[in-house]
């Protein structure tokens, strides 16, 4: 067995970074006030600030996205939402895997706060904004506009394959 010892470790060619399979290569992240939005749309659309850009190093890297939000459906019983990512760059190309990445308060009428994680193949080497989409689904709004001071984090994290 041979041991190694280090200070730093260049890469080869500028900007092609150090692959090592299993190992992260990259953490982007956005933070967010977990206020200020609202929805009755039962079409995606944007939640706003709920987005994080990476530019994958390679391409048969896997990203895992991961936030959490905090919501609340409508009083309305039927009502429920359902989460989806894009990459919002890239003609808003549904990004996560399935019809859904995530879904809230299904017959819920308090604040829920619901974690989103997510994990794909990039896919790409160029620049993406992986963007929190929601749809109302049975009626009713979708809030999250409970606390100006609750602040989340969006991230996406690249693993090397």
């Amino acid at each position: 067995m041979s041991t190694m010892y280090v200070d730093n470790i260049v890469e080869k060619t500028s900007a092609n970074g150090v692959h090592i399979p299993g190992h992260c290569l990259q953490v982007q992240y956005n933070s967010q006030g977990n206020t200020g939005f609202s929805t009755t749309s039962n079409s995606d659309v944007a939640v706003t600030g709920f987005n994080v850009n990476i530019t994958p190093k390679f391409s048969n890297s896997l990203i895992v996205f991961s936030t959490e939000i905090h919501g609340r459906p409508s009083a309305d019983a039927n009502a429920y939402c359902r989460f989806s990512i894009v990459d919002s760059l890239n003609n808003n190309t549904k990004w996560n895997l399935g019809t859904f990445a995530a879904s809230e308060g299904y017959l819920q009428t308090g604040w829920i706060t619901t974690p989103i994680n997510h994990t794909n193949v990039a896919g790409t080497t160029n620049p993406m904004r992986l963007q929190l989409m929601v749809k109302v689904t049975g009626g009713g709004t979708y809030d999250i506009s409970w606390s100006g001071g609750d602040i989340r984090t969006v991230q996406a994290m690249e693993i090397a394959q």
